[in-house]
């Protein structure tokens, strides 16, 4: 896994906010994101299959607000939030985005 400013910033979010140290929380972020590989393989077999997606996207963005990745956060916000909608042309424009936000961080 890369050097990413985007960990880095998401440890100090911890760090103040929860009183932890620096290290525990990238340690934290980084066992995570070695296990999103897996969660983005779950996603993308659901793109099919709108309401186990969206329940995928929730699970998703809760771990990342927890964490403090807010990218994915935002990327998966957006995503969910088009598929309630009932916006599903744009379920492969989501999916891309939610990749490249992923990118940032690993």
């Amino acid at each position: 896994m890369k050097y990413s400013e985007h960990i880095e910033k998401s440890a100090q979010m911890l760090e103040q906010e929860l009183g932890i140290s620096r290290l525990r929380a990238e340690n934290m972020i980084r066992g995570y994101l070695r296990r999103l590989p897996d969660n983005l393989d779950t996603i993308k077999s659901s793109l099919k299959m709108p309401e186990t997606l969206r329940k995928e996207l929730i699970t998703l963005k809760k771990d990342c607000a927890n964490l403090r990745l807010l990218l994915i956060f935002e990327a998966a916000q957006a995503f969910e939030t088009a598929i309630a909608s009932g916006h599903k042309y744009t379920i492969p424009l989501h999916f891309e985005n939610l990749k490249s936000a992923i990118g940032f961080y690993i």
